[in-house]
């Protein structure tokens, strides 16, 4: 029998289980045991699902590193689900607020991978500000979660999501334009996405404390850190400053950028010109 038949006739009768929080203890002590000396600064960053455990990770981190800098850049991993869904809202209808997240079958607004089998390791101090009687699980919800965290925090991601617009508003697939008169997908982005998104950002990233953002109005879901003049590179530029410019302005403490840049841009011309949004307008 060939290693990979093992592999598959082992997959249909086992079931492996795994903790991520204590994978990512074990991970951080297992390195703070390696270095010949603590480490003064760090920066927990992730992207997508990485990024919502650079979320519920970020507080824990600085715990297991009391005597350094502990700063958290979550990356595409904000999701903003609380608005009237693309269906509802051509309609000229509002989302019912209880009707569950759309992919996971859960009553919360959550993704599905933080509620279908699994056990939850939530922040502690999210948990803890909650009024009494509400549900755990609100703390599931990044908007909540980044307001609780309190090591200095930077956020970065798109205006307009993709997993936002595709997963959770359920904007349908296609390309955009040429104006937002004529499709009515584009005039909901620019009418509902973008004050969510911006909004969401902007209400958690100007709390006391060191924070700050990079939100673009890209249509994609990854952000890139900078533009190196490649195909594949593209990140756009926000009051002169790029991803890596801005969030290395927030860490080292320079003004080289401002520590909140979001993108407030609508016209649809500038929109399209975008590297990152070539190819998603007519």
């Amino acid at each position: 029998m060939a290693p990979q038949d093992n592999v598959t006739r082992a997959s249909h009768h086992t079931k492996l289980w795994f903790c991520g929080a204590a994978n990512f203890v074990a991970s951080i002590e297992q390195l703070l045991a390696s270095l010949p000396a603590p480490p003064r600064r760090v920066l927990l960053s992730g992207g997508s699902a990485g990024g919502q455990g650079a979320y519920f990770h970020a507080d824990r981190l600085q715990a297991m590193m009391p005597h350094a800098v502990v700063k958290t850049n979550p990356q595409y991993g904000w999701f903003e689900p609380q608005t009237d869904r693309y269906p509802d809202w051509i309609r000229h209808r509002h989302t019912d607020p209880s009707i569950a997240y759309p992919s996971s079958n859960s009553p919360y607004d959550v993704p599905a991978w933080m509620y279908n089998n699994i056990s939850l390791m939530l922040p502690e101090a999210c948990v803890s500000a909650l009024p009494k009687g509400t549900s755990v699980m609100r703390c599931t919800s990044l908007p909540i979660v980044a307001a609780s965290i309190r090591v200095p925090l930077f956020i970065s991601t798109n205006l307009f999501d993709a997993w936002t617009t595709d997963e959770m508003q359920l904007v349908p697939e296609g390309k955009l334009g040429p104006t937002a008169s004529s499709d009515p997908k584009l005039r909901y982005l620019l009418t509902v996405t973008a004050p969510a998104m911006g909004g969401s950002v902007l209400n958690v990233s100007t709390m006391p404390g060191d924070r700050g953002a990079f939100v673009p109005a890209c249509l994609e879901h990854q952000m890139d850190w900078a533009d190196d003049g490649s195909p594949s590179q593209h990140s756009p530029l926000l009051d002169g400053c790029s991803h890596a410019q801005a969030v290395a302005a927030w860490f080292f403490h320079t003004r080289a950028c401002a520590r909140v840049l979001i993108s407030n841009d609508t016209s649809v011309p500038t929109l399209a010109a975008l590297k990152c949004n070539r190819g998603r307008f007519k």
